[in-house]
């Protein structure tokens, strides 16, 4: 029997798997450790000696997530291909009834997702002699502008004559009259109502649009 030098050789494999006889049992790290003496990793034609074969995983292939899964080809089923290396395989199949149902209620949360991504990324005021207020839709931002709003509006009922300073999202700030404000506060709860509207549409739409990241389903954010 041919003794295999395990300093003589090629270096190519950068992961393993360990071989049970014909088949394969496990992903193994291990060779990564082993050292020859002179300190380097054995060959891979020394390895096969010891079990160990070559493993390429190029990753799942594409697939439409709504209507189909992947599944990874079990090891025992892997076979060893001529060049001693294992080559992981995947099978693109079609979701069953009950998988598509699940997959509809996971689209419905994305767009969801979308929405509230959307509202936290705000929107463009376009007030006349004034300019584009950049508006933020986080919570804190909201509730102050409701409450600036909200005053606008009391000074407008009293007939109340006032100056009500704004700083927007890009940190300017506006010198308001309560009807310049009002109107920003109405802009912006508006735009956070169009998008809870064009959400609900989405989602009574059959089929569900897979593309719910386009704008062209959103309303636009310039105001």
């Amino acid at each position: 029997m041919t003794t295999i030098d395990p300093n003589v050789g090629s270096r190519v494999w950068t992961k393993f798997v360990l071989m049970e006889g014909n088949t394969v049992s496990r992903i193994s790290g291990a060779p990564s450790t082993f050292r020859t003496s002179t300190g380097e990793r054995p060959t891979d034609e020394w390895l096969v000696t010891d079990g160990y074969r070559g493993y390429i995983d190029n990753g799942s292939p594409a697939y439409n997530k709504y209507e189909q899964k992947v599944i990874q080809t079990p090891f025992s089923q892997l076979r060893v291909e001529a060049n001693n290396v294992v080559v992981q395989t995947y099978s693109v199949v079609t979701l069953s009834d009950s998988e598509k149902d699940e997959a509809k209620i996971v689209l419905k949360n994305e767009i969801n997702e979308e929405r509230e991504r959307r509202i936290a990324s705000g929107c463009i005021v376009s007030v006349a002699n004034v300019g584009n207020i950049s508006i933020k839709g986080t919570n804190e931002d909201m509730r102050n502008l409701t409450n600036l709003g909200q005053l606008s509006n009391m000074y407008i009922l009293t007939n109340q004559s006032a100056i009500i300073p704004f700083r927007d999202n890009d940190n300017i700030i506006y010198n308001l009259t309560p009807s310049q404000m009002s109107y920003v506060w109405q802009k912006a709860v508006g735009y956070v109502s169009a998008l809870y509207q064009a959400s609900w549409t989405m989602k009574d739409m059959n089929p569900l649009p897979q593309d719910f990241t386009q704008n062209s389903y959103w309303p636009s954010r310039n105001n």
